[in-house]
């Protein structure tokens, strides 16, 4: 979506510009973030937290580890950071069902890995984007080459 977004920026005395913000460690600024930006779009990636908790933490500890080289994989700082994590993953599904329902769309990861086409189908209409043909087909070549997901 990213690289789809750039063509649609103008420039300062233009029209309206698209801004994409991935953010997964700021869910409690999601409500003024709306408040702000009305006409904002939300995604949420639905995952099992069993493995997304770790997949954080393993992330934050490698770079941790750069900076502090005697921080543990399993320690108070690192069980902190997991309990921050289930804090965010219940404060986005909380933002998800309170939002209005054209603003926030919910997408399940089993369901990208599944059909990615469908769901990235999905994530170009709740950004109010079409999918021209040469785009569909670079998608799906793109798709056909990756060997896995998970």
């Amino acid at each position: 979506v990213q690289r789809h977004l750039y063509p649609h920026a103008t420039d300062r005395e233009g029209s309206t510009r698209t801004m994409l913000v991935e953010t997964v460690l700021v869910p409690n600024r999601l409500d003024s973030a709306l408040h702000a930006f009305p006409e904002a779009r939300f995604m949420r990636v639905v995952r099992d937290t069993r493995r997304t908790i770790p997949s954080a933490k393993s992330l934050f500890h490698a770079t941790w580890k750069a900076h502090g080289p005697e921080i543990a994989r399993e320690d108070p700082e690192t069980s902190g950071l997991a309990s921050l994590f289930l804090e965010h993953c219940r404060r986005l599904r909380l933002f998800a069902e309170g939002a209005p329902y054209d603003h926030c769309l919910k997408v399940f990861f089993k369901d990208l890995i599944d059909d990615p086409m469908t769901e990235i189908e999905r994530i170009y209409a709740l950004l109010g984007f079409g999918i021209s043909a040469m785009q569909r087909a670079r998608f799906v070549d793109k798709l056909a080459r990756i060997d896995t997901f998970g």
